[in-house]
Parts: structure tokens; C-alpha cells; sequence
């Protein structure tokens, strides 16, 4: 039977930089786990019990409790901090990491980093369970804008006495989540990204972690087998009416369930409502190029599905407007996932040279790929030039670009390899 290993840390008794909703977002976490119904195997460290050796242990000695098909969950409440790194393995050139209750002290024990977290969640995760990240505490140094009254920061400058100790070896994710040189096979749900703030407040009466809050908010509208892409998209939406800076970031499927990890979403973009109006994850960076270009709304209320169209183009996503009606019937605080039909991608250009007799199998192919077309004449701008020789088929960016290997074959050639 599928089990969660658990382990909920929530610190707000650090010495000189107290939290006050810390504690609170743990709870709340663990109250919400025991409601889904899934049998749970919890630890819990609050506050002084939750030092650098018990968070280790914690997570060596009770996550690793389960086997394939087992999930475990590690919900991180506290302090963030971070310094600068020469680590070849920190791409930004930043070293992030959890502050643990007895770091802060003078002579301290070191930070929980970056590197020694992901290496130790994804040892789990090699052994087929399912490993869940959510860490909600931020990284001093990035953000420095004014913040609504009351909010606290969650994060600490960088103390001298974290030095003595480098980066542990043996994985490369970072931030818990994975910027090393191999993927990370854990799943990382973040607050903010690296570069920002994360923020507590009174919510409703409490002082919550906004993301927390929010994450255990969505759940509950969500319900059981919502995606990580569904969770993080309303999650994001929510702390970003509250916290505008603050961003939280999935790395990871986002077509994977929550707690689960097994695939069950059929597209990769999704539609929500956001105080700018209904917007699709979809932008510049996609490959969508023009306003225009239409989504099929999936699984929507009413007659049939859906369709939005594109009104303003942005570099990660894009504002859209229904066509005719409202996407579904159940107002706002709903995901739907959409397809790319009408204009979404333009074709992509190929320029084709070399042996007749191996060129003329690429051009059926392209003739017959929705998302190619045949160039007339070979131009810098062209994406794609390829240039079929000896029964091989070489393929660069336009103007001699390197690109990825693309994995094609045809009759006629024995492979496709990219050059520069």
C-alpha cells in the first residue's frame, strides 16, 4: 500500500531573528496530510528540536523508511540563507541553503546546503520513491524591496562561521532542487525563486507562511490527483496577490500528481484567472509567436470544450480571451489544461541540400509534419539547415547555429547528428 513518510520541520525560535508562523505551517501541513486519507508515517522537529544533526537524521533515518511506490515528504518551515560560491556545481554562482535552530548561535553548526539536501533526497528517490520537496523559507541577499507591513522576511544574512564547512559531495541539486550536472530525481516545490524573498504574515487571523498557506489552500480546492503543474499554478497566483515579489517555483513533472508523482495530465500548458485576466503558461519562450493563436480548453463546463485566443504575448505566458464564452462554470480559482490548435507555433523553416535521392524522402517527411516547411532557398535566418551526405542527414541552426541532435531517420539515412 502506498505509504507518506513524512517529516515536518518548523522552526520559529531562532535566536536573535525570531519566525512566528513557522510552527503553524508545519501543523497546518500535517493536519492536511492526515485528511487526504493516505496512510502517514510522521516526524515532526519544532523549533529546538529541530538542529542540523535531527534534520539529517530525519531525513536519512525516517524518509528512507519506504520502498518503491512510497512517497516521502519533506515540508521545511524556517530561515533560508545565502553567499556567494566558487562550486562549479552552483550555476548562479550563489550557494543557498536551510538554517537550522543551531546554526544562528556563534560557533554554530553549519547551514543544511544546497548540494548535501539534494544529494541525500535523491538517494531516496534512486530507490523508487517518489521524493517531495516543499521548503518555504528564502535566501537573504536577492530581493530588496519595500514589503507590505507586517510581512517578515524569511531569510538570514550569511554568518562567518558557515564557512568552516564546504559543500557536501555525492549529488548536484541545488536549492533542493537540482542545478548540477545530472537532474535531480526529486521533486522541489519552492516558495520563491532563488534570487527572492520568502514572506510570513497574518492570514486570517494567524501568522502562516503565504506560501504554506496557499499551497494547503489549493490542495483543499483542488482535491485529491491534482497535478504539481495544477498546484504550483494557483499556489503562484494566490501568494502573488499578497506577495507580488515573491514567486513561487516547481521543479519537477508538472503533469506528475501531487504526493504520487504518476502522470495525469494530457497537456503540458494550462489556463488560469489571475488579476491581469485568464492567462495560458504558455509565451515567447514556448515558441509562440503572434497574438492570434488559439487554445482548446479541456474538460470545460458546458457544451464541449472551450477556446481562448491569444491577446497579449508575454516571454513566459500569455493573456487570452475566451472565444464566445467563459472557460467552464466554476469561476476562477480552477486550472484547465489547454492544447495549442490555430496559429499557436508557426512552422519552423527547413533548408535541405545534398544527394537528390536522400533529400527527396526529407521532403515527404516535412511535407507531411504540421510544424515544418520546406525553405525555397537557403538563408541565414532559416532555423533548420540540413545537408544530407554519404546516407547521413546533418542538421545545424540557420546560418551554421549548433542545435541539439535531433533523433531522426528516414529510408535513406542511417542517422542525424547536429554540427556546429
Amino acid at each position: 500500500m502506498h505509504t507518506v513518510y513524512a517529516l515536518f520541520v518548523g522552526i520559529d525560535d531562532y535566536p536573535e531573528q525570531p519566525l512566528r508562523g513557522c510552527v503553524n505551517d508545519v501543523r497546518a501541513a500535517e493536519e492536511w496530510l492526515r485528511r487526504s486519507g493516505l496512510p502517514v508515517r510522521s516526524r515532526r522537529l519544532y523549533d529546538a528540536e529541530a538542529t542540523r544533526a535531527a534534520v539529517r537524521a530525519g531525513i536519512e533515518e525516517h524518509l528512507s523508511g519506504g520502498g518503491p511506490g512510497d512517497t516521502a515528504l519533506l515540508w521545511f518551515s524556517g530561515h533560508g540563507s545565502e553567499e556567494d560560491t566558487d562550486d562549479p556545481r552552483a550555476s548562479t554562482g550563489r550557494s543557498r541553503s536551510l538554517v537550522c535552530h543551531d546554526s544562528l548561535r556563534p560557533g554554530g553548526q553549519p547551514l543544511l546546503r544546497d548540494t548535501e539536501l539534494g544529494a541525500l533526497l535523491d538517494r531516496i528517490a534512486a530507490r523508487g520513491v517518489h521524493v517531495l520537496a516543499v521548503l518555504d523559507c528564502c535566501h537573504s541577499g536577492g530581493a530588496t524591496r519595500d514589503v507590505a507591513p507586517g510581512a517578515v522576511a524569511r531569510g538570514v544574512e550569511w554568518r562567518p562561521w558557515w564557512r568552516t564547512e564546504g559543500a557536501c559531495g555525492g549529488g548536484g541539486a541545488r536549492d533542493g532542487g537540482g542545478q548540477g550536472p545530472a537532474p535531480s530525481r526529486h521533486v522541489l516545490l519552492a516558495a520563491c525563486r532563488p534570487h527572492e524573498r520568502a514572506y510570513e504574515d497574518v492570514v486570517y487571523g494567524e501568522v502562516r507562511g503565504c506560501f504554506s498557506h496557499a499551497v494547503l489552500a489549493t490542495l483543499d480546492r483542488l482535491g485529491p490527483g491534482a497535478t504539481y503543474g495544477a498546484v504550483h499554478a494557483l499556489t503562484e497566483e494566490r501568494v502573488n496577490s499578497r506577495m507580488p515579489w515573491q514567486h513561487p517555483e516547481l521543479r519537477g513533472p508538472e503533469d506528475g500528481r501531487f504526493l504520487r508523482g504518476d502522470s495525469a495530465m494530457a497537456s503540458p500548458f494550462l489556463l488560469r484567472h489571475t488579476a491581469a485576466g485568464w492567462e495560458v503558461n504558455c509565451g515567447r519562450a514556448h515558441g509562440l509567436r503572434a497574438t492570434g493563436a488559439e487554445f482548446t480548453v479541456r474538460g470545460a463546463r458546458g457544451d464541449g470544450p472551450g477556446t481562448v485566443v491569444v491577446r497579449t504575448l508575454r516571454a513566459e505566458s500569455a493573456l487570452v480571451e475566451p472565444v464566445g464564452r467563459r472557460p467552464g462554470a466554476v469561476g476562477t480559482d480552477r486550472v484547465y489544461e489547454v492544447t495549442p490548435s490555430a496559429l499557436a507555433f508557426p512552422p519552423v523553416a527547413v533548408s535541405l541540400m545534398g544527394e537528390p535521392a536522400a533529400v527527396k524522402p526529407l521532403e515527404r517527411m516535412i511535407a507531411d509534419a504540421p510544424l515544418l516547411t520546406l525553405s525555397g532557398t537557403e538563408r541565414d535566418g532559416d532555423p533548420l539547415r540540413t545537408v544530407v551526405n554519404s546516407g547521413h542527414a546533418h542538421v545545424s541552426g540557420g546560418g551554421g547555429r549548433s542545435i541539439p541532435p535531433l533523433p531522426l531517420r528516414t529510408p535513406k539515412t542511417r542517422a542525424v547528428s547536429s554540427t556546429v
